[in-house]
């Protein structure tokens, strides 16, 4: 396992270099020719494209006999309702903390609408996909062994880190032990994709709507409370499937890692600094 957790540090670290590199790139030429915001989301697609589906795809193909066995189980929809209702109350907190901090923790954007098709293209398909491909089939499936809340936290702590943002971080550990928790009822991954993709087409469309822009927060504040009811029954009802605690034997920090969380902790640094200074 400890090996294991090293080569998943050094994959995150080669997809770190990946993703800067064609962000970076992507956001220059974005610049020459006047894309904005566009650029960046292009940019962060492409290198999400290269560190998740290349890294992570060709050490998933190498290692394929070693990752946990997935459940052959039927599809229960009252696991999925309740991983939806999950995301959607999530959101409904974040919302909450980011109108609290003043938008301060947030990503500095130039407040640009993404168009729907461009945005279900690039912030909804991609993401869903590869993300949950690389962060919930590779690392929780690799390390699943070790117990399912030691893995679960762990790969949702590099996703959040991942995002490299205060917020998003903290929005993205959250659905990143949702997801695992669905998977590992499941043991479907396509069906965690088809959640992810909801949560982030709502993001993406909800703008769209004409009420949207009057009614905004009584609409998210509405989603919110619904999906807390449903998830407060589902939870009551099913509190005795839940996984049990567990402490892992094996240790999850090593030198890759810990450079992977540096890099990423600064980077979401750089953007907080920017966003204050914006």
């Amino acid at each position: 396992m400890k090996n294991d957790v090293k080569k998943i540090g050094w994959l995150l670290l080669l997809g770190q270099l990946f993703f800067q590199t064609t962000v970076f790139i992507t956001a220059f030429i974005g610049i020459v020719l006047g894309l904005g915001d566009k650029a960046t989301i292009i940019g962060s697609c492409i290198g999400s494209f290269l560190a998740n589906v290349v890294v992570f795809g060709i050490f998933y193909l190498i290692r394929k006999k070693d990752f946990a066995k997935a459940k052959d189980a039927k599809i229960d929809l009252k696991v999925i309702l309740g991983g939806f209702a999950a995301t959607v109350m999530w959101n409904l907190v974040i919302s909450l903390i980011d109108t609290v901090t003043s938008n301060k923790l947030s990503v500095p954007m130039s407040g640009e609408t993404v168009p729907a098709g461009f945005g279900l293209i690039f912030i909804s398909v991609m993401p869903a996909l590869m993300e949950e491909f690389a962060f919930r089939k590779v690392i929780f499936g690799l390390t699943r062994k070790a117990g399912f809340w030691p893995a679960a936290v762990f790969s949702s702590v590099c996703f959040g880190l991942m995002h490299q943002n205060i917020l998003q971080g903290i929005f993205a550990f959250g659905m990143g032990m949702i997801f695992c928790y669905v998977y590992e009822k499941t043991g479907k991954i396509w069906v965690t994709m088809v959640l992810h993709f909801a949560n982030n087409a709502m993001s993406v469309l909800l703008p769209h709507i004409p009420v949207y822009g009057g009614y905004g927060p009584l609409i998210e504040a509405g989603l919110g409370l619904i999906s807390a009811v449903v998830f407060a029954v589902l939870l009551i009802k099913n509190r005795k499937k839940l996984p049990k605690i567990s402490v892992p034997e094996e240790w999850f920090i090593n030198v890759p890692v810990m450079l992977y969380s540096i890099i990423c902790i600064g980077m979401a640094v750089c953007v907080f600094v920017l966003g204050a200074n914006s």
